[in-house]
């Protein structure tokens, strides 16, 4: 079977996304990296957007639900999960990652990270 994979890496939003009351008043930089797969239909025009995934509403379910404050990012990362479920394409598997930039901890952190997996199967 011939499968495809749409991908947005690195897509960056300040977002009131924390466990500390402070964090979500000053806000968090966050990295979000979404990898889709679907399968390759032989009989369809690949050049015509009806027949793929538009990364475009992708980018904005990601946008849309990292606005909403809350405490844990495996929260956020679900809500666009099923998000992106919700848009009915032939979804094959999901690759989700969220990274919050410098977390306040008491050393030097980079990132912290949640992921999540869904997969048709």
């Amino acid at each position: 079977m011939l499968k495809k994979q749409i991908a947005l890496e690195g897509v960056e939003i300040i977002a009131p996304i924390g466990f500390y009351e402070v964090e979500r008043i000053q806000k968090n930089t966050f990295l979000i990296d979404v990898t889709i797969e679907e399968s390759w239909i032989e009989n369809r025009d690949h050049d015509d957007m009806i027949n793929t995934l538009n990364y475009e509403k992708v980018y904005h379910i990601i946008v849309m639900e990292m606005q909403v404050e809350c405490k844990l990012m495996e929260d956020v990362a679900h809500r666009i999960l099923t998000g992106i479920l919700n848009l009915k394409a032939p979804i094959l598997n999901i690759e989700l990652s969220i990274r919050k930039k410098n977390p306040p901890l008491d050393g030097k952190v980079m990132f912290s990270k949640v992921s999540l997996h869904w997969s048709k199967d």
